[in-house]
């Protein structure tokens, strides 16, 4: 792009400050994120500029600039621009979401099959004594829908998973197979989870949030949130797992219509769920370990972050929302595939198509022309 071009909106340029010193220079002062206690990311170490044009001097002047990863997006998002460094996604990334509502849904009282929940709600009290006699508690509580959430939620990963078709393995036939990439297994576990879910052995690899950032997998067709994140700059994060290196790729929300209390223990080693206690199920509140999680909240908070629209639900039966279909259908793109890669697919199809009749008006052509030659030749009127 030549020097001086107006671009629509920020671009970010990243200096290597091993080799830019400026960063040296006593003013003007530049405050870090980093504290006493913090652990400076990689960007930390970067002078960061945003330019809504490339200056001819190559000066570098910006407007505005920062440093650090913690302003990062600040000076974008207090702009009309809705290009963000953490609240933007590229075109190759369709996110939708399915809203679960256990009032609605009652396939969750199904025994079969079984789901084993988080035990958030093990020792909750679903009698009461009154009159000396046992009366069950309504079935309108918070902590009744918040089980019922927890039971309905994999049904409908379920269903997703047989709607969408991911990865395929080349092992065992198991539509489900699955390995866990988690904070709390080995780093070889890890390694080897990774790996294994890299080279199609296994369909499905389940995650925590230590697999949101900087985990990168070639043409990844989906992601399932089973639940958002509480911060939606991390939901950018997560669903950007897919959609890299120009593939197309789906991500999908599950999201509960009604509060789940789950568990928010911050005490170091000490793990409620494995034998919660009375005092554990409380609200942090009360000196629990437990908070209850409002994702219609966090949904608009993701909602507000990509610039006020709202995120296209599934269908009843999981199928894509129509806009997403018809756009599909009229490029030919497919999840897990690079963009435009049927088109590009089709072209030589195409060609080959038209190419006997184009050689044969080119013979046509050819025929036409010597004709009108000859012709002219032949009846030309010679003066004597």
């Amino acid at each position: 792009m030549p020097l001086g071009t107006a671009i629509p909106g920020p671009r970010v340029v990243i200096v290597d400050p091993r080799k830019d010193r400026t960063w040296l220079q006593a003013t003007p002062q530049v405050d870090t994120d980093a504290g006493k206690d913090a652990v400076p990311d990689t960007v930390d170490h970067c002078v960061v500029k945003f330019f809504w044009s490339i200056p001819e001097d190559r000066t570098w002047a910006s407007k505005p600039a920062t440093s650090g990863y913690g302003r990062l997006c600040t000076p974008l998002e207090s702009g009309k621009d809705a290009f963000s460094a953490v609240g933007w996604l590229p075109d190759t990334v369709d996110h939708c979401v399915v809203i679960v509502d256990p009032r609605k849904d009652r396939t969750w009282l199904q025994a079969t099959p079984q789901v084993d929940t988080d035990a958030v709600h093990a020792l909750d009290v679903i009698m009461r004594k009154s009159h000396g006699l046992l009366v069950f508690r309504p079935w309108s509580t918070h902590e009744n829908w918040s089980e019922a959430v927890k039971k309905l939620k994999p049904r409908i990963l379920q269903r997703i998973l047989d709607t969408h078709k991911g990865k395929t393995e080349k092992g065992v036939e198991n539509p489900y197979s699955c390995l866990v990439l988690a904070g709390a297994r080995s780093m070889e576990d890890r390694r080897r989870a990774l790996q294994d879910f890299k080279d199609g052995d296994i369909r499905l690899l389940i995650c925590t949030d230590v697999a949101a950032r900087g985990i990168d997998i070639k043409e990844l067709p989906y992601v399932v949130n089973l639940t958002l994140p509480d911060k939606s700059e991390d939901y950018v994060h997560r669903v950007g797992r897919v959609g890299r290196a120009d593939a197309m790729g789906l991500a999908i929300s599950i999201v509960s219509a009604v509060p789940e209390k789950v568990w928010f223990c911050k005490q170091k080693g000490y793990k409620p769920w494995l034998n919660p206690k009375p005092e554990d199920i409380k609200l942090v509140k009360a000196g629990g370990h437990t908070i209850m999680m409002k994702e219609m909240d966090l949904l608009k908070a993701v909602e507000a972050r990509l610039g006020g629209k709202p995120v296209a639900r599934l269908k009843d039966d999981f199928a894509l929302p129509p806009q997403i279909e018809a756009r599909l259908a009229g490029t030919g793109d497919k999840y897990g595939q690079q963009k435009g890669v049927s088109t590009k697919q089709e072209f030589p199809k195409h060609f080959e198509t038209i190419q006997q009749n184009v050689e044969s008006l080119a013979v046509l052509e050819w025929q036409a022309q010597t004709n009108f030659l000859t012709l002219k030749h032949k009846f030309v009127v010679k003066k004597v």
